[in-house]
Protein backbone atom coordinates (compact mmCIF):
# COMPACT_ATOMS: atom_id res chain seq x y z
CA UNK A 1 0.00 0.00 0.00
CA UNK A 2 1.05 3.61 -0.37
CA UNK A 3 2.33 5.05 2.90
CA UNK A 4 2.04 8.68 1.85
CA UNK A 5 0.51 10.79 4.67
CA UNK A 6 -3.04 12.02 4.10
CA UNK A 7 -5.91 13.52 6.07
CA UNK A 8 -9.38 12.00 6.04
CA UNK A 9 -12.58 14.00 6.58
CA UNK A 10 -16.16 12.74 6.21
CA UNK A 11 -17.68 13.51 2.82
CA UNK A 12 -20.77 15.17 4.27
CA UNK A 13 -18.99 17.22 6.96
CA UNK A 14 -17.91 20.29 4.97
CA UNK A 15 -21.27 20.45 3.18
CA UNK A 16 -23.15 20.36 6.48
CA UNK A 17 -20.88 23.05 7.94
CA UNK A 18 -21.34 25.35 4.94
CA UNK A 19 -25.10 24.82 5.09
CA UNK A 20 -25.13 25.79 8.76
CA UNK A 21 -23.00 28.87 8.06
CA UNK A 22 -25.34 29.99 5.30
CA UNK A 23 -28.28 29.72 7.69
CA UNK A 24 -26.36 31.64 10.37
CA UNK A 25 -25.30 34.28 7.85
CA UNK A 26 -28.85 34.86 6.63
CA UNK A 27 -30.08 35.10 10.20
CA UNK A 28 -27.29 37.56 11.06
CA UNK A 29 -28.16 39.70 8.05
CA UNK A 30 -31.76 39.78 9.23
CA UNK A 31 -30.64 40.92 12.68
CA UNK A 32 -28.51 43.71 11.21
CA UNK A 33 -31.40 44.85 9.02
CA UNK A 34 -33.84 44.84 11.94
CA UNK A 35 -31.41 46.54 14.38
CA UNK A 36 -33.80 46.19 17.28
CA UNK A 37 -32.55 45.28 20.76
CA UNK A 38 -34.86 42.25 20.81
CA UNK A 39 -33.34 40.94 17.59
CA UNK A 40 -29.70 41.66 18.43
CA UNK A 41 -29.90 39.57 21.59
CA UNK A 42 -29.79 36.53 19.29
CA UNK A 43 -26.30 37.46 18.02
CA UNK A 44 -24.38 35.35 20.59
CA UNK A 45 -26.61 32.37 19.80
CA UNK A 46 -25.80 32.65 16.08
CA UNK A 47 -22.09 32.89 16.83
CA UNK A 48 -22.35 29.79 19.06
CA UNK A 49 -24.24 27.97 16.30
CA UNK A 50 -21.61 28.86 13.67
CA UNK A 51 -18.74 27.80 15.95
CA UNK A 52 -20.53 24.53 16.72
CA UNK A 53 -20.94 23.82 13.00
CA UNK A 54 -17.19 24.21 12.50
CA UNK A 55 -16.30 22.08 15.54
CA UNK A 56 -18.74 19.26 14.78
CA UNK A 57 -18.86 19.11 10.98
CA UNK A 58 -15.70 20.72 9.58
CA UNK A 59 -12.85 20.18 12.04
CA UNK A 60 -13.02 16.43 12.88
CA UNK A 61 -10.48 14.44 10.89
CA UNK A 62 -8.00 11.58 10.96
CA UNK A 63 -4.48 12.39 9.76
CA UNK A 64 -2.66 9.20 8.74
CA UNK A 65 1.11 9.60 8.97
CA UNK A 66 4.20 7.45 8.78
CA UNK A 67 4.63 7.21 12.56
CA UNK A 68 1.00 7.23 13.68
CA UNK A 69 -2.43 8.79 13.45
CA UNK A 70 -3.71 12.13 14.67
CA UNK A 71 -7.40 11.78 15.48
CA UNK A 72 -9.10 15.16 15.83
CA UNK A 73 -12.45 14.97 17.58
CA UNK A 74 -14.69 17.77 18.78
CA UNK A 75 -13.18 18.43 22.21
CA UNK A 76 -9.70 16.94 21.88
CA UNK A 77 -7.09 15.54 19.51
CA UNK A 78 -5.35 12.20 20.06
CA UNK A 79 -2.00 11.17 18.63
CA UNK A 80 -1.73 7.38 18.40
CA UNK A 81 1.57 5.77 17.31
CA UNK A 82 1.03 2.75 15.09
CA UNK A 83 2.77 0.43 17.55
CA UNK A 84 0.51 1.59 20.42
CA UNK A 85 -2.54 0.07 18.71
CA UNK A 86 -3.49 -3.41 19.89
CA UNK A 87 -6.79 -3.76 17.99
CA UNK A 88 -8.95 -1.85 15.49
CA UNK A 89 -12.76 -1.94 15.67
CA UNK A 90 -15.58 -0.36 13.65
CA UNK A 91 -18.69 -1.30 15.65
CA UNK A 92 -19.80 2.31 16.21
CA UNK A 93 -16.98 4.20 14.50
CA UNK A 94 -13.32 3.64 13.66
CA UNK A 95 -11.91 2.83 17.10
CA UNK A 96 -8.26 2.29 18.00
CA UNK A 97 -7.72 0.13 21.08
CA UNK A 98 -4.52 0.75 23.04
CA UNK A 99 -3.10 -0.28 26.38
CA UNK A 100 -4.27 3.07 27.80
CA UNK A 101 -7.83 2.88 26.50
CA UNK A 102 -9.58 3.42 23.19
CA UNK A 103 -9.61 6.33 20.78
CA UNK A 104 -12.75 6.71 18.67
CA UNK A 105 -12.66 8.77 15.47
CA UNK A 106 -15.67 11.10 15.37
CA UNK A 107 -14.92 11.69 11.67
CA UNK A 108 -15.44 8.04 10.71
CA UNK A 109 -18.76 6.73 12.09
CA UNK A 110 -20.10 3.30 11.17
CA UNK A 111 -23.35 3.16 9.16
CA UNK A 112 -26.45 3.55 11.31
CA UNK A 113 -28.89 0.68 11.65
CA UNK A 114 -31.41 2.76 9.67
CA UNK A 115 -29.04 3.22 6.73
CA UNK A 116 -29.61 0.55 4.08
CA UNK A 117 -26.47 -1.41 3.23
CA UNK A 118 -25.98 -3.13 -0.07
CA UNK A 119 -25.24 -6.83 0.07
CA UNK A 120 -21.49 -7.33 0.20
CA UNK A 121 -20.09 -10.03 -2.00
CA UNK A 122 -16.73 -11.76 -2.20
CA UNK A 123 -15.42 -9.11 -4.61
CA UNK A 124 -16.23 -6.37 -2.09
CA UNK A 125 -14.42 -7.88 0.88
CA UNK A 126 -11.89 -10.28 -0.61
CA UNK A 127 -9.18 -7.61 -0.76
CA UNK A 128 -9.66 -6.31 2.80
CA UNK A 129 -6.82 -6.71 5.36
CA UNK A 130 -6.77 -9.91 7.42
CA UNK A 131 -7.51 -8.07 10.67
CA UNK A 132 -10.86 -6.95 9.23
CA UNK A 133 -12.39 -10.42 9.62
CA UNK A 134 -13.59 -11.93 12.90
CA UNK A 135 -13.13 -15.54 13.98
CA UNK A 136 -16.07 -16.63 11.82
CA UNK A 137 -14.74 -14.87 8.74
CA UNK A 138 -17.44 -12.19 8.72
CA UNK A 139 -17.05 -8.42 8.41
CA UNK A 140 -18.82 -5.68 10.35
CA UNK A 141 -20.97 -3.22 8.36
CA UNK A 142 -18.58 -0.50 9.55
CA UNK A 143 -15.71 -2.23 7.70
CA UNK A 144 -17.42 -2.41 4.32
CA UNK A 145 -15.90 -0.35 1.48
CA UNK A 146 -17.99 2.70 0.69
CA UNK A 147 -18.74 3.54 4.34
CA UNK A 148 -17.00 6.33 6.26
CA UNK A 149 -15.45 3.97 8.78
CA UNK A 150 -14.78 1.20 6.26
CA UNK A 151 -12.83 3.25 3.72
CA UNK A 152 -10.55 4.64 6.41
CA UNK A 153 -10.28 1.35 8.33
CA UNK A 154 -9.05 -0.38 5.17
CA UNK A 155 -6.03 1.93 4.92
CA UNK A 156 -5.40 2.03 8.67
CA UNK A 157 -5.56 -1.75 9.07
CA UNK A 158 -3.10 -2.34 6.23
CA UNK A 159 -0.56 0.05 7.70
CA UNK A 160 -1.05 -1.26 11.25
CA UNK A 161 -0.62 -4.88 10.12
CA UNK A 162 2.77 -3.96 8.64
CA UNK A 163 3.83 -2.55 12.01
CA UNK A 164 2.32 -5.49 13.90
CA UNK A 165 4.18 -8.01 11.76
CA UNK A 166 7.46 -6.15 12.28
CA UNK A 167 7.40 -6.05 16.10
CA UNK A 168 5.31 -5.84 19.28
CA UNK A 169 2.19 -3.67 19.39
CA UNK A 170 -0.13 -2.54 22.14
CA UNK A 171 1.21 -2.37 25.73
CA UNK A 172 4.21 -4.53 24.80
CA UNK A 173 5.47 -1.86 22.41
CA UNK A 174 6.09 0.66 25.18
CA UNK A 175 4.42 3.41 23.13
CA UNK A 176 1.44 5.39 24.36
CA UNK A 177 -1.15 7.67 22.78
CA UNK A 178 -1.31 11.32 23.82
CA UNK A 179 -4.28 13.66 24.14
CA UNK A 180 -4.49 17.43 23.63
CA UNK A 181 -7.63 19.27 24.68
CA UNK A 182 -8.89 22.06 22.42
CA UNK A 183 -8.76 24.65 25.19
CA UNK A 184 -9.43 27.73 23.05
CA UNK A 185 -12.39 26.10 21.30
CA UNK A 186 -13.91 24.90 24.58
CA UNK A 187 -13.39 28.31 26.17
CA UNK A 188 -15.01 30.11 23.22
CA UNK A 189 -17.86 27.63 23.24
CA UNK A 190 -18.47 28.15 26.96
CA UNK A 191 -18.21 31.95 26.67
CA UNK A 192 -20.67 32.14 23.78
CA UNK A 193 -23.00 29.76 25.57
CA UNK A 194 -22.98 31.97 28.68
CA UNK A 195 -23.52 35.12 26.59
CA UNK A 196 -26.41 33.42 24.80
CA UNK A 197 -28.07 32.41 28.06
CA UNK A 198 -27.53 35.88 29.53
CA UNK A 199 -28.84 37.70 26.45
CA UNK A 200 -31.97 35.56 26.28
CA UNK A 201 -32.57 35.84 30.02
CA UNK A 202 -32.24 39.63 29.98
CA UNK A 203 -34.38 39.95 26.86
Amino acid sequence: MANAPFTYRPRSGPAAAVGAWVIAGLAAASLVTDQSAQSLRWAPALAWFALSAWAVFWAPSVAVGEAGLNVRNVAASHYVPWAAISRIDTKWALTLHTGQGKVTAFAAPAPSSLQPLRRAGARDIGHLPESTFDAGGSVRPGDLPGTASGDLAWVVRERWQEVRDAGPTGPASGQRPTRRWHIRLLAAWALLGCLTALALAVG
